[in-house]
């Protein structure tokens, strides 16, 4: 099938943002979980981490005043298939430091997810891997409501560097027990590309829900967004959705200037 000459003028756009709400959403879903199966931060029984993980706790004491800290060691990228392979069928390589200001549980608890750069953070299939550096914080606004914040983190695929502003409303739209397996949640807000050149400017218009099952925890499997690029007069529209049956994988529809075609990100 001949693909629309508007389509194929903003692929190259589509694809970058696509990959970066899914890395994106990804990385937030193996620290949520990590958080929520953990005692102080000391690894008990986490769904999505592979043993293989090492942890390194920093600080263990909400006592001192200063919060607590740890660090998640994902080993080195390595050859193809690059990093360790987690449970949600993603491959990560390098570290995460967490800091954490008082129990998750607690509203106003704000954890910074932190990604050196001597000490970069990737994410990806395992032949393709998002380096992140910098970092993003997730503020605790009720027991249902995370807020996802971040203010130049620096996410470089391919060679191809973006900084990334984001403001993103995370709820729990069901929740069944500790850590995120059989949940439900939803993705709603604002997040912003810019390469130095070109600015792209990413909006959910209908909220993207992930079905945290194992066999679904990778995928989006409804909702919309507006990707709008300042280089160009075209917007795209993104749809996760197209069959309306929620399906657990990869497809999304493009619709650009009316014209629509199938996508796998």
């Amino acid at each position: 099938m001949e693909v629309p000459k508007e389509i194929e003028e903003t692929d190259q756009v589509a694809n970058t943002s696509l990959t970066v709400i899914s890395e994106l959403i990804s990385t937030f879903d193996i620290v949520q979980d990590f958080v929520q199966h953990s005692d102080v931060f000391f690894k008990k029984d986490e769904i999505l981490l592979p043993s293989t993980v090492l942890l390194y706790p920093i600080d263990t004491s909400f006592l001192d005043g200063d919060g607590i800290s740890v660090v998640l060691d994902f080993g080195d990228l390595g050859a193809t298939p690059h990093g360790v392979l987690c449970k949600d069928k993603k491959y990560r390589a390098g570290r995460i430091v967490l800091e954490l200001t008082k129990p998750y549980t607690e509203i106003d608890a704000k954890l910074k997810v932190k990604f050196e750069e001597e000490f970069p953070f990737y994410s990806g299939d395992g032949q393709t891997m998002t380096a992140f550096n910098g970092q993003f914080t997730l503020l605790r606004a009720s027991v249902k409501e995370i807020l996802l914040h971040s203010d130049g983190l620096k996410l470089e695929t391919k060679d191809v560097e973006q900084i990334l502003d984001a403001d993103v409303s995370i709820n729990l739209d069901e929740d069944n027990g500790a850590g995120i397996l059989n949940d439900v949640m939803s993705f709603e807000g604002v997040l912003n590309l810019s390469n130095g050149v070109s600015e792209t400017i990413i909006s959910t218009l209908s909220a993207l829900q992930k079905n945290y099952t194992l066999d679904c925890v990778q995928n989006i499997v409804s909702g919309e967004m507006d990707i709008d690029l300042s280089a160009s007069a075209s917007e795209v529209l993104v749809d996760f959705d197209p069959d309306n049956n929620m399906a657990c994988d990869n497809i999304v529809e493009l619709t650009v200037n009316g014209k629509s075609v199938r996508h796998e990100y």
